[in-house]
């Protein structure tokens, strides 16, 4: 379920709590091997015994599928013709090129029933519908109101004394794989994306990070070259904190130093945490 398992889009620390609440509203099932219609039916089974509850999005991963026996068409009709009736939007993901033309034709993508290239990118897509619809009870989030909570109201003030903002356009590139780690940005609005190049001038995003989120962190710490590029992926405003003015915060301000080192500590925990929980469901 989303309980367990988010998109890399890193949000504010309130944000992520929100979506937690809401994890049960996503129901996931991983196809792996070659689908008969005896493995196809076990999935639709499954889906069925979610319903009706508080689902609102199932689905279905086909990353680990090597191909798939014509009689399962019948089994993906079924499976539409289920969340159609409690009002579930059905999402297809990693569909291979294989596949493709029947499932399609079985699910009629398109409006209730959706595709997405990758699992990340529709649960991307998930927890954004959620946040929109959550808003006019919370209201826009505060990118400073985790901050504020751990820092305190004079040393967040204090901290922000020391930040140069940065406002940056759609695709512009924060900083990139070998460039010098001379800072760590906070996120004020906007995202930034982290990936690595491959062969063939593809990229790969490992991780974004939105409002009242922190990137940049480790090269800052280990003093080695960053090793992957970051760029926006919409208009974006950061707020950096140098090298030079870390080291100027450990000896004016130690305790306010001190608490942002605890305050990374604590943030790569829970990355790390993720990370783990992810390599889990994934293997």
């Amino acid at each position: 379920t989303g309980a367990s398992l988010t998109s890399r889009l890193e949000r504010a620390v309130e944000t992520g709590a929100l979506l937690k609440t809401h994890g049960e509203r996503i129901f996931g099932v991983c196809l792996q091997g070659y689908l008969f219609f005896g493995s196809a039916n076990q999935m639709v089974n499954r889906v069925r015994e979610q319903l009706p509850s508080q689902v609102e999005f199932v689905v279905i991963d086909f990353r680990r599928v090597q191909g798939m026996d014509a009689s399962t068409s019948q089994s993906f009709i079924k499976l539409r013709q289920i969340c159609e009736q409690h009002n579930v939007t059905l999402i297809m993901t990693h569909i291979p090129d294989n596949a493709r033309l029947p499932i399609e034709r079985a699910c009629k993508i398109g409006g209730a029933v959706r595709q997405f290239e990758t699992l990340d990118t529709a649960l991307e897509w998930i927890e954004n519908v959620l946040l929109a619809k959550s808003s006019p009870a919370h209201g826009a989030p505060d990118w400073q109101h985790g901050f504020r909570e751990h820092f305190g109201e004079e040393h967040w003030q204090h901290l922000c004394s020391r930040l140069q903002t940065v406002n940056l356009d759609t695709g512009a590139l924060l900083f990139e794989k070998g460039d010098t780690g001379d800072g760590m940005y906070f996120i004020e609005h906007g995202q930034v994306s982290i990936s690595v190049p491959l062969e063939g001038n593809e990229k790969v995003r490992l991780r974004a990070f939105g409002s009242g989120t922190i990137v940049g962190e480790m090269s800052l710490y280990t003093g080695q070259q960053r090793t992957a590029d970051v760029r926006t992926d919409s208009p974006t405003r950061v707020h950096k904190l140098s090298l030079q003015h870390l080291r100027e915060l450990e000896t004016d301000a130690p305790a306010v130093a001190m608490q942002l080192h605890n305050y990374v500590v604590t943030m790569l925990a829970s990355r790390l945490a993720a990370t783990s929980e992810a390599y889990r469901l994934a293997f």
